[in-house]
């Protein structure tokens, strides 16, 4: 298979860790990276030996690209992702895919109507430590779900002025951060039920804001899903909550230590029931990111324009929830 060119707009931190993951990729090629400043585009471009682009509208008008993926800061996420569509390229968005349900909805119309593939980048989606994760919950390992909980939150040094915290950059855990925990209580739901995903039929939350920035600190949500299935999920940005995920079944618990960066040094799944324990040792040498990147290819490649690890209703769904819970304890954009 011919590998997939890409072009990335914008050349921040996680556009590089992608760039990293491509260096080894069998499925996609890294052609080109643009940025806004001469001197960023061209210090990236010289690290990973690629075309450096000024500015990301000349980046959409070659035609040897096919893709993009766009790392933005997510207010801008929805501008570029448009006009890449517009531009016929295929899309890996950067997570949250949106500010808001309509935007998404709307990038997700456009794609369907220009023929082209938009795929949030939940790299944790793709791995095989989540698909191994799903099978047991629909082999009913622990019986029937009960309960999940979902946690990613870290302490990082306040800066008003930086992407996590200011307001206008779209600050804040919940859609930092808080969009893995909520995505991944909507995946383990949909799975306990023979679903891709769930979405929650009742949101109640609450979080402690930065008052300067009126973006959240930290926050936390209790998730009613059909069928009695229940479901906590927290994030920060200024306080040292870990990361992990629990599940309680009518039978016994699942536990995955590191649900977010998969398959990382020490990752498992352990599994807890009256008659066994068993843990399951997921640590893989494969790049995180190679998966989803192989994902995305071969979607492409397939002339699929919906991946089922990561669909446009999935997406859009998740949106809708993380707008539920940020708008609910005050956040406004």
């Amino acid at each position: 298979m011919n590998q997939l060119r890409l072009g990335i707009i914008a050349t921040g931190n996680i556009a590089r860790r992608l760039a990293t993951a491509m260096q080894n990729s069998t499925t996609c090629k890294l052609v080109a990276a643009s940025s806004r400043s001469k001197e960023k585009a061209h210090s990236f471009a010289a690290e990973f030996k690629i075309d450096a682009v000024m500015g990301y509208e000349a980046l959409l008008e070659r035609d040897d690209i096919e893709a993009v993926y766009v790392a933005t800061p997510h207010p801008q996420h929805h501008e570029w992702c448009l006009k890449a569509i517009a531009a016929g390229k295929h899309v890996l968005c950067e997570k949250p895919l949106a500010m808001n349900p309509v935007e998404a909805e709307e990038m997700m119309a456009e794609a369907k109507t220009k023929g082209v593939l938009v795929l949030e980048a939940f790299m944790y989606r793709f791995h095989p430590q989540t698909r191994k994760l799903v099978g047991l919950l629909a082999a009913k390992t622990i019986g029937e779900v009960c309960w999940i909980h979902t946690d990613f939150g870290f302490a990082a040094d306040y800066d008003p002025a930086g992407r996590l915290f200011s307001n206008t950059l779209g600050g804040g855990g919940i859609l930092d951060v808080g969009c893995y925990t909520i995505s991944m209580a909507r995946l383990i739901a949909g799975a306990a039920t023979d679903q891709l995903f769930l979405d929650p039929i009742a949101i109640h939350a609450m979080g402690r804001l930065n008052e300067n920035e009126g973006t959240d600190w930290l926050a936390g949500a209790m998730l009613k899903f059909p069928s009695d299935v229940f479901a906590t999920v927290r994030c920060a940005t200024r306080f040292a909550l870990g990361q992990g995920v629990w599940i309680e079944g009518t039978l016994g618990t699942i536990e995955v230590n590191e649900p977010w960066f998969a398959g990382c040094r020490g990752a498992s799944i352990c599994v807890k029931t009256k008659n066994m324990e068993i843990t399951y040792k997921t640590e893989i040498a494969t790049d995180l990111y190679s998966f989803m990147l192989d994902e995305f290819a071969e979607c492409v490649r397939d002339s699929h324009r919906e991946s089922t690890m990561m669909s446009s209703a999935d997406s859009i769904g998740n949106m809708r929830a993380m707008e539920e819970w940020y708008r609910q304890i005050g956040v406004s954009y």
